[in-house]
């Protein structure tokens, strides 16, 4: 691909368990995804190259919304794809609107055509090192012990509202030009859940994850089930058996739970309330 300037593959293998334990599942990263993922990382911020890829690969194998990396990186990134207002909302064809003034405009239009030289060169001083980093871990070779569990970046309003579907409490941190939650032990979004394999690499047979014993009767089991079932999340047969399915439906109340919180916490930062 001419706009890598001579990088070439084989690039990695992007790797996640499946839910409820079907296997891992895959994806074969491609010259395209390298090229805007670059392009991407520049404009997010190069110093923080590997928070954003990993936030970025933690949304394409959970949500599970795109057909590519690619796709996910021209939809989401606000610096590249012009629709986006700096704080997250769209410009809806207002030119002039925060975050969509011509000059930033203009600049995400020469992102959009930025060979990988372009970009080493770019104006921010760790540019080039930014795309190292990005070209490592798009070659399974980065150090993301570096990442403290990136799961989401954008204005500390925005970060507060999504990190509510994550399992544990998050840390919000900031770094150089975005706000990211770093989350420990997390069961769903953690920077050990989503990796690269390099190439030539076997994917590894997931291991099921241990149910966690939640010390009840027979009973209780049964009458939290009834109520898991009410309150809308399938806990499967009402049988006073805790198994991965009644476990999957009481995290997914808990995660609900706190994304309540964490949009009245929002809401709240922003004068909503």
């Amino acid at each position: 691909m001419r706009e890598l300037n001579g990088e070439s593959g084989p690039w990695g293998t992007l790797v996640w368990p499946g839910k409820d334990g079907a296997g891992q599942q895959s994806y074969q990263i491609t010259d395209e995804d390298v090229l805007w993922g670059c392009r991407m990382v520049v404009g997010e911020g190069p110093e923080e190259a590997l928070e954003v890829l990993q936030t970025m690969a933690q949304r394409f194998a959970f949500v599970g919304a795109w057909a590519s990396l690619v796709e996910l990186y021209q939809k989401y990134s606000q610096p590249i794809n012009p629709i986006w207002r700096r704080d997250g909302a769209k410009c809806k064809g207002r030119v002039g609107a925060q975050g969509c003034e011509p000059h930033r405009l203009e600049r995400r239009d020469r992102l959009a055509r930025a060979d990988l030289d372009w970009l080493r060169q770019e104006r921010y001083p760790a540019s080039a090192e930014g795309v190292a980093d990005a070209l490592a871990w798009f070659r399974g070779e980065a150090r993301t012990s570096k990442v403290r569990g990136a799961v989401h970046f954008a204005v500390r309003s925005i970060v507060l509202h999504h990190v509510g579907g994550n399992a544990s409490s998050p840390l919000i941190v900031h770094k150089g030009r975005n706000w990211f939650s770093a989350v420990q032990g997390t069961r769903h979004w953690s920077v050990a859940t989503v990796s690269v394999l390099p190439p030539g690499g076997a994917i590894p047979d997931p291991q099921p994850e241990p149910i966690p014993d939640p010390g009840l009767r027979p009973e209780a089991i049964r009458e939290l089930q009834r109520r898991l079932a009410a309150a809308g999340a399938d806990p499967g047969p009402i049988d006073g058996i805790w198994g991965r399915k009644s476990q999957a439906a009481l995290d997914h109340w808990r995660a609900m739970a706190r994304e309540i919180e964490a949009a009245a916490a929002a809401a709240s930062l922003d004068g909503g309330v």
